[in-house]
């Protein structure tokens, strides 16, 4: 069962209005059933490379990583790969409400698979409290699929990102965006870092004030792959953990 929404505020809201949509929740049912799919995938990614922490990790919380990430390998850990939910994790997602309303806003889609899973990809990000290093660059996510990583959209096809809150603290961590970017072109070049071609800019995003999106957690934000956004660093005490995904409009 689908919230009651009016019909069109979503796509209207990402395509011609501030390209991003936050009025969809997951219920608490939906939330608490992917908050133990990722909490899952996260012990056992941590029991797999550090099984000293295996019984430590089986009693924790999520949201308090950074108060053992110093015993891990962090930065290595954690590439996008590794935090791409199992196929089974991905389909039992891909079939909660979230994705009946998406449909009845954008029409029929898929959820891409960009790193070659071989399943459309569901996936989610830690931010620790504090840490720059774990946030991305103020971005476009169409700057990646021009620069040939990805799922590149047909003529005439479009994607549209989204990004659900799982653990945060409202007003202290989230997602940053610029209300209305996408309704332009921005410049960017392509630099190879790390053996991968990362879109780069000179936009000052200082000047452009970005907002970081109030969200608690159950909350889901739609926008457009043109939309400017980055992550914002956590500034409470808690680990934000987000999920992820785009879908490729059929």
């Amino acid at each position: 069962m689908i919230q009651q929404l009016n019909q069109g505020m979503c796509k209207a809201a990402v395509e011609t209005g501030d390209g991003y949509f936050t009025n969809f929740h997951f219920s608490e049912a939906e939330l608490n059933r992917i908050r133990e799919l990722v909490e899952n995938h996260w012990r056992s990614v941590i029991e797999r490379s550090a099984p000293e922490l295996a019984g430590e990790v089986k009693q924790r919380s999520i949201d308090t990583y950074h108060e053992i990430s110093d015993r891990l390998d962090h930065g290595s850990l954690w590439g996008k790969k590794t935090r791409i939910l199992s196929g089974a994790d991905c389909a039992e997602i891909s079939k909660m409400s979230l994705f009946e309303y998406l449909r009845s806003e954008f029409g029929d889609f898929r959820i891409t698979d960009d790193e070659g899973s071989g399943y459309g990809e569901v996936y989610w990000r830690l931010v620790r409290p504090g840490a720059d290093s774990d946030i991305g660059p103020m971005h476009a996510d169409n700057w990646f699929w021009k620069l040939g990583h990805g799922e590149i959209p047909p003529d005439g096809k479009k994607r549209v990102k989204v990004w659900a809150a799982l653990w945060c603290e409202p007003g202290k961590a989230g997602l940053r965006v610029v209300p209305g970017s996408q309704l332009q072109e921005w410049p960017f070049y392509g630099e190879m870092r790390h053996g991968f071609m990362k879109p780069q800019t000179d936009i000052d995003f200082a000047s452009m004030n970005p907002m970081v999106v109030p969200t608690v957690p159950g909350d889901v934000i739609i926008f457009s792959d043109y939309l400017l956004h980055g992550g914002a660093k956590t500034a409470g005490t808690r680990t934000r953990v987000n999920l992820e995904l785009s879908i490729m409009l059929l």
